[in-house]
This record gives structure tokens, sequence and C-alpha cells, in this order.
């Protein structure tokens, strides 16, 4: 089972920004999607060219637009933003790779495989986060990474 992407570090000790959303009518993703607000409603981001808008990452899985979390009507979001470092696992087709530092500090898209989202070692074309770091003592293929201030919805 993949790392789901989620919030892990943030400079000077804050934590996170969290925000729930009203989920989009018939909306399907896991813990660990991102996420896009639609006229204010939470709805899978496409990922691929799509290089813009990206709100956030679900924290809890949604299903037939409801959430799975306490509140079914709303889905909870860790906001995208300059300073929230998010970590999930680097894939290269559909395997995931060990990081190395010839990954830090290179731009890559977002992927979904097999149901689970993923930084793209493959897309450096369409990107979306920037790798920052990487540990090997987590799992194999963790990395760190901050989204790219040109996709943030609120930059």
């Amino acid at each position: 089972m993949a790392i789901r992407i989620q919030p892990s570090r943030h400079p000077h000790g804050e934590v996170a920004l969290f925000d729930n959303r009203t989920i989009k009518a018939s909306e399907a993703f896991i813990r660990g999607a991102p996420v896009e607000l639609l006229s204010g409603l939470a709805a899978i981001f496409p990922g691929g060219t799509d290089v813009t808008g990206l709100y956030g990452f679900a924290t809890e899985d949604v299903v037939a637009g409801l959430s799975l979390g306490a509140n079914t009507a709303q889905v909870n979001i860790a906001v995208a933003d300059r300073s929230t470092i998010f970590m999930g696992q680097l894939i290269n087709a559909t395997v995931v790779v060990a990081p190395d530092i010839a990954n830090v500090d290179v731009d890559y898209g977002l992927v979904v495989e097999a149901n689970e989202w993923f930084v793209d070692e493959a897309d450096t074309t369409n990107v979306h986060v920037k790798v920052i770091d990487f540990d090997l003592d987590i799992d194999i293929g963790v990395v760190f990474f901050k989204v790219l201030e040109s996709v943030l919805a609120q930059p």
C-alpha cells in the first residue's frame, strides 16, 4: 500500500492549515488525493496538464459525494500554501523508486496509479510540486515536497 500524500512539516514550528469544504456532488477520491475548488466545492484535482488551481490534499476518503469522515457533507483538506511541506512517494511508470540527491530541487507532476496519488518522476513537463528532501528510513520512495506557487489556488 502506498504512503498517501499528507502534510509533513511546516517551517517555524507552526502547523499546517486545514479547511472543511462541501463536496461536489458525485465526487469520489481517496485520502491523499489533490483537491481543487469548483465554485467553492471540493473536487478532485485532475493533475496531468492541469497545472493551476490546486487547493490542497484530502485527509479523508470521499465516496459518491460523501466524506467517510465525521461530517459526511464536507471533506477535510490540508491546504497547500507557500510554506507547508507534504510527503508522498516517488513513482516512475508504475514502480515506486528510491529517491536520491538528484531528485532534490526538481519539479515533478502528480499522477494517480492504481487509485493512489504519487509524485511522478517521469513527468518534468506538467509540473505541480518541487521535491525538497527525501527519507529512505521511513519507507521506499518517500519524498518531501512543496506545491509550486504557480499551481496554488491561493498563492
